[in-house]
């Protein structure tokens, strides 16, 4: 893994190299994760643009009309979103700090609200025909392509979605789990900023509570693994039975993505 500095984008992450549990790793320079794209600054859009030849966006689209990506002329595009708004913490900025209320007001608050979200992305008719699109698509492009994937803050849909990739490319759930809370640590100025200005402006409470709703904490990713565990029987069982893919599919990704 390799986080890349590009200007306007807080957390863009190279995921190569990551182990696979039969000694393989995947390919560098070819699976990205990121946020949201619009403040890419101009002087980084060619930067960005030397290394992505497509982006996945898994916004609502209520969610790109608030903060749409740049527009790059080279970069192909792609629209498949993975939750509706009355599941999203984050819909516009006239509605985040209501829904912010209304998860603290709620039995759990933040972290439960996460955990909840996490399942409701892997059960959903809209998610699952989401990651069905990007695992076709991750399939039809063959390695091809280098691929961007990203949600708002590239924690918690794009983390669900590259949990499920990593773990049909033959990655453990130990290494998976480091990927995900990863974003911890890259994106730890970003949050503090974000929380000392909660604090100032609002309350330590909401501070408290949005603060749990941006961090990567293993109690979510591990929520993850064990609703497929329960309801799916598996990821891997998962993947076949409800996202469609087959033995072929799965070999044909592990070809093309891992080395």
């Amino acid at each position: 893994m390799g986080v890349h500095s590009i200007r306007g984008v807080n957390y863009f992450d190279d995921l190569g190299d990551i182990e696979t549990i039969d000694n393989r790793k995947i390919k560098p320079n070819l699976l990205f994760r990121s946020g949201h794209l619009s403040n890419l600054k101009e002087k980084a859009q060619k930067k960005f643009a030397e290394k992505v030849d497509v982006i996945i966006d898994l916004r609502t689209q209520e969610e790109i009309e608030d903060r749409p990506d740049k527009y790059l002329s080279k970069v192909e595009y792609h629209h498949f979103p993975l939750v509706e708004n009355e599941d999203n913490p984050a819909v516009t900025k006239e509605n985040r700090m209501k829904i912010l209320e209304y998860i603290m007001e709620n039995e759990g608050g933040s972290k439960a609200h996460i955990v909840t979200l996490y399942k409701k992305i892997v059960g959903k008719p809209c998610a699952i025909e989401g990651i069905r699109k990007v695992f076709r698509f991750l399939i039809d492009n063959k390695g091809e392509k280098s691929i961007d994937i990203h949600c708002t803050q590239g924690k918690d849909r794009t983390g669900v979605t590259y949990a499920l990739i990593l773990t049909a490319l033959g990655v453990s759930k130990e290494n998976v789990i480091k990927m995900y809370r990863a974003f911890n640590r890259y994106t730890w100025f970003f949050k503090f900023y974000v929380f000392l200005g909660m604090v100032l402006v609002v309350s330590p409470r909401k501070a408290r509570a949005l603060d749990l709703t941006l961090s990567a904490k293993k109690l979510y990713i591990q929520s993850l693994f064990d609703e497929l565990d329960k309801e799916y029987n598996g990821v891997d069982n998962y993947l076949k039975s409800v996202i469609g893919l087959s033995d072929e599919d799965l070999k044909t990704l592990k070809e093309c993505y891992t080395y």
